[in-house]
């Protein structure tokens, strides 16, 4: 949710507030006017119309969240694979609350109606706990993903490792200078080593002392190879 306004977050939050303390408030009267069930308390004929007026303000304005996150948040994840499930479960929810919210309002005859408010209360049972899951995935997959762009996580080289290839290359052309075609690697490989601290990453300079060192000892190795093949 970075990418939208700072007060996205809290209009969202409210917004599944009020959906849900409505939806409480209206619970005891459907079960008692659809189901028939005897309940203690139910909300009064006028108490219940603004209740349920609210209560289909705050899913109209759910909605409109919805849409918003779709076009960003929803989407991304899609492409990033992350949190599909959950993220599924509570889509798949909301749906389910507006279409059995259709039922309730719209739905003739006596079975369509009763069975329109047990999926309306199970699905709003339900999306709290979905809401949960997500939040909880969602940051499981934020600190994976941290964890994974960390210094040695495995998903880059090491600069240890990427000094030595550069003072392999370097030496390769060197050696192509002076006309030796064997340029030694163990040269590199030392001055990678004493550059590099004890997690393997560069914690001292390459300095022109050390890259001189390198080449007296591979000019020294080339002068070796010259001498057995003169007394050869």
């Amino acid at each position: 949710m970075k990418t939208y306004p700072a007060a996205f977050s809290p209009v969202l939050h409210g917004t599944l507030t009020g959906l849900l303390a409505t939806g409480l408030l209206l619970a005891p009267g459907a079960l008692q006017m659809r189901l028939e069930w005897d309940m203690p308390w139910a909300l009064g004929s006028g108490a219940r119309v603004w209740a349920a007026a609210a209560h289909a303000l705050c899913f109209f304005l759910m909605l409109g969240l919805l849409g918003a996150a779709w076009t960003v948040h929803i989407r991304a994840g899609w492409l990033r694979r992350e949190n599909i499930r959950s993220g599924g479960a509570l889509l798949s929810a909301f749906g389910l609350l507006a279409l059995s919210g259709l039922g309730l309002y719209y739905a003739g005859g006596e079975a369509l109606p009763r069975w329109s408010v047990i999926a309306h209360l199970l699905a709003g049972a339900l999306v709290p706990a979905l809401y949960v899951a997500h939040r909880l995935g969602a940051r499981a997959a934020a600190a994976s993903s941290a964890a994974g762009s960390a210094p040695g996580s495995g998903h880059a080289p090491s600069r240890s490792a990427c000094v030595a290839t550069w003072v392999n290359c370097w030496l390769t052309a060197f050696h192509h200078c002076i006309g030796s075609t064997s340029p030694d690697s163990g040269a590199a490989a030392s001055l990678a080593s004493a550059a590099a601290g004890a997690d393997g990453h560069v914690t001292k300079p390459i300095t022109a002392e050390g890259l001189l060192k390198v080449v007296e000892q591979v000019w020294a190795a080339k002068t070796r190879d010259q001498d057995k093949a003169q007394s050869a």
